[in-house]
């Protein structure tokens, strides 16, 4: 009888750590998250914020446009924003004394269909054409580019218009390839080069169509609502291409594919296909629009040569859109992480430009329906 007492005690014993151990995992598996989302913000509080200066522009809703605008690297730098609902254009002049000055001009070109070489070397291009425009501030057309007929061009908030020196760089689509059902769209992924670079010579020009989509989206065939990548001319001329939906990161020399790099936000977990069953439900695609995570951008700043790849977290409470958090990626030019920065809603993530004083940020929470307040902040990690 003893032996077998003491036999349901052990039994009782071990049931009873049984209990304990599990609800031990339950706690832990509910206290991870809250440790993981601290643990990245006292990574990023490791990044120190200075704010050189700040300014504001008369006008609001508005948006920067590519521009390798120097006037005097020492003096002036020229940004230019374009107000959405007018296309207005916005001329900023900053300066090393802190003066900002304005200028307006009228435009009938969207600011991802437009890159400012200098003031009398503008590019445009308009979708559902083959053409580039080469004109001066004025309007006057200096040269029309044709690019033929078997490509497809296209720019958008993702893929920008873009150059670099004498090329021209925008995305490329295929007009007789479907995109509405997973089987087209594995096709697609497969036989669609998503970019095309223009090299424009002395007196001729050269197309060539080149990139490939996310090896998940060719293996997968799955929509994230735009395969379209983001890119910019970084380092050496080399091209940097990042898809929304993709970990990853690739350079490219001139076309050809010299790195493959995953460049991972701690702040995305995962990355849900937009369900083709929901293609024409306009409340669907807006709350997915609105809460999915996302790489938005990726962006070089030749005055400090680093990358940023800008990331949208995932939106968990849409109705106090302030209190969600984005992040900025900063990159060495062998696309090694050296930070991420988060930020809340207060700033614009649209807007992160590098200017060689520091990167100009639009404050939200400070801009009215009348105006746009910016800030200029240099930042620093601290080991």
């Amino acid at each position: 009888i003893g032996s077998h007492s003491l036999v349901m005690q052990a039994m009782a014993s071990f049931i009873y750590f049984i209990y304990v151990m599990r609800n031990f995992s339950i706690l832990v598996f509910l206290l991870f998250p809250i440790i993981a989302c601290q643990s990245n913000r006292n990574e990023s509080s490791k990044i120190s914020e200075k704010k050189i200066y700040e300014f504001e522009v008369k006008d609001s809703f508005i948006h920067p446009i590519k521009s390798e605008i120097v006037l005097n690297a020492d003096t002036n730098y020229v940004i230019l924003f374009q107000n959405i609902k007018t296309k207005e254009l916005v001329t900023c002049y900053l300066s090393r004394d802190k003066g900002v000055t304005h200028n307006y001009q009228k435009t009938e070109t969207y600011y991802f269909n437009l890159f400012f070489h200098s003031m009398d070397s503008i590019f445009s291009f308009t979708n559902k054409t083959n053409q580039i425009i080469l004109k001066n501030f004025s309007g006057e057309i200096f040269h029309v580019y044709h690019i033929p007929e078997k490509y497809t061009p296209l720019t958008s908030p993702v893929t920008k218009l873009t150059g670099s020196n004498h090329r021209i760089l925008l995305g490329n689509s295929n007009k007789n390839t479907y995109f509405s059902k997973q089987d087209e769209r594995i096709i697609y992924y497969k036989d669609v080069k998503p970019l095309l670079v223009i090299d424009i010579g002395d007196s001729t020009y050269i197309c060539n169509a080149f990139g490939n989509f996310p090896k998940e989206y060719t293996t997968s065939g799955d929509n994230y609502n735009d395969p379209s990548p983001s890119v910019c001319f970084g380092y050496d001329d080399i091209i940097c291409v990042s898809f929304g939906a993709d970990d990853y990161l690739y350079l490219y020399r001139d076309s050809t594919l010299v790195l493959t790099k995953k460049v991972k936000s701690k702040f995305i977990d995962k990355f849900n296909p937009y369900p083709d069953s929901k293609t024409f439900d306009m409340l669907y695609f807006k709350n997915y629009s609105l809460e999915e995570p996302k790489y938005t951008d990726i962006i070089f700043d030749p005055w400090n040569t680093m990358y940023y790849r800008v990331v949208k977290h995932r939106i968990k409470n849409k109705n106090s859109f302030l209190e969600n958090t984005w992040s900025v990626i900063a990159l060495d030019t062998n696309l090694n992480i050296l930070y991420e920065k988060i930020f809340d809603y207060k700033y614009n993530p649209k807007v992160f430009v590098p200017t060689p004083f520091g990167i100009v940020m639009q404050n939200i929470s400070r801009s009215t329906n009348n105006n746009s307040f910016f800030e200029l902040f240099k930042f620093k990690r601290h080991e």
